[in-house]
């Protein structure tokens, strides 16, 4: 940080709601940490958009609130807007998101106070958080933390994932201490390259699983024609589903665009012409995450179907392991708190890994006393909160 000349005062620094008149100053915040490319006139635009699909209040920019000293942005925290199912009745509501402090200014207050801003500010909102420090920081402005989301590993080239897989580089909590020794013996005694030959065994025994939903038919979809469709299914899901994000067309259209330039690839099944479930899949990142060494993991972003109907589900984890295969992806991961997917996955030979992605939320007039039920009675994907973007 430059000092101060002798004598002087540190500029004031102001935590605020930001508007349209900081466009150039979280423009160049966003250059710093997010994309170069940003511009106070982008910024702009993007607001009056994101206001148009605000389903939380709408016509409002989601809110962002801002740490500004002297001109500069040293932090910042966004909102996603949504509407939360209780199981009876829809709450609007906001994930926060995007949190990001410089660097030269963390380890101090401005997280901290950005976040305390929009906690002011939120009736209902909630957070997927992975590090520690940031649940730690929810919790002390209030928020419940409901547990972490389980995750779950289906691999699709073992032997791959034996050879780079590096247990202890990944962070995740939980796993026996065997297991990073087991791992390590297996990559340094070659018996890695045994496990080739589970490829099409593991593949074949999944397919089996699934024989009951063969009659279904199953394939790529493009949602953006099919508004009424996704309507359809998300009222024939909501009774079934518990607690979660309102999945109507208007959500799931937005959250998950389809095009060249997304990542996201959908599939579907059909029954009779009728949809009755959908998944999305999250392509691998081209350049991977360091501590993957290398391996490919697509993600299950998000599904939905009504959960009584296993058939269904059993056909959209095939699609979504076919998917995966066209992506060239070594594993697939879903990330869900639902018992009745995790019952599916189970059935199609997905492994567990231990959760990171917890749920915290506050609603401070204590009206949807619903939405702080057990994490088992939500519906959660890895996409809610576009927490599909971290591993």
């Amino acid at each position: 940080m430059t000092p101060h000349p002798p004598g002087s005062s540190a500029p004031k620094l102001e935590v605020l709601e930001a508007d349209e008149r900081h466009a150039a100053e979280v423009a160049s915040f966003i250059r710093q940490v997010w994309d170069r490319s940003a511009t106070a006139e982008g910024v702009i635009a993007a607001r009056r958009d994101a206001a148009t699909r605000n389903v939380a209040e709408p016509g409002v920019p989601p809110p962002t609130w801002i740490a500004l000293r002297a001109g500069r942005v040293l932090g910042y925290v966004t909102t996603i807007p949504v509407q939360l199912w209780d199981g009876q009745r829809q709450w609007p509501a906001y994930w926060i998101k995007g949190l990001m402090v410089l660097p030269e200014f963390r380890g101090g207050p401005i997280g901290f106070l950005v976040v305390k801003a929009a906690v002011g500010r939120l009736r209902r909102s909630g957070a997927l958080a992975v590090a520690p420090p940031a649940r730690r920081l929810f919790e002390a402005l209030g928020y419940t933390d409901l547990g972490a989301i389980p995750n779950w590993i289906r691999p699709l080239k073992p032997d791959r994932l034996l050879r780079q897989l590096d247990l202890e580089n990944l962070g995740l909590s939980g796993l026996p201490r065997w297991a990073p020794r087991a791992l390590r013996l297996a990559q340094t005694s070659g018996l890695w390259a045994l496990a080739w030959g589970g490829r099409g065994p593991l593949r074949l025994v999944a397919a089996l699983a699934r024989a009951k939903a063969a009659g279904l038919e199953v394939g790529p979809f493009e949602p953006s024609s099919a508004t009424d469709a996704l309507e359809s299914l998300w009222n024939a899901s909501r009774p079934h589903v518990g607690t979660g994000v309102v999945r109507d067309a208007g959500y799931l259209l937005q959250r998950y665009p389809t095009g060249p330039d997304s990542p996201y690839l959908w599939s579907a099944v059909h029954e009779h012409g009728r949809l009755s479930g959908f998944a999305v899949i999250r392509r691998p990142r081209d350049g991977g995450d360091g501590r993957l060494k290398g391996i490919r993991v697509a993600t299950l972003a998000d599904a939905l179907y009504p959960p009584i109907r296993t058939d269904v589900g059993l056909a959209l984890l095939g699609a979504a392991e076919r998917t995966a295969l066209s992506l060239d992806a070594d594993a697939i991961l879903a990330t869900t708190s639902s018992g009745s997917f995790t019952r599916l996955l189970r059935r199609q030979w997905y492994f567990p890994l231990s959760g990171n992605v917890h749920l915290l939320l506050r609603d401070v007039a204590g009206e949807a006393t619903l939405l702080a039920r057990a994490l088992p009675g939500w519906w959660l994907m890895r996409g809610d909160g576009q927490a599909d973007e971290v591993f």
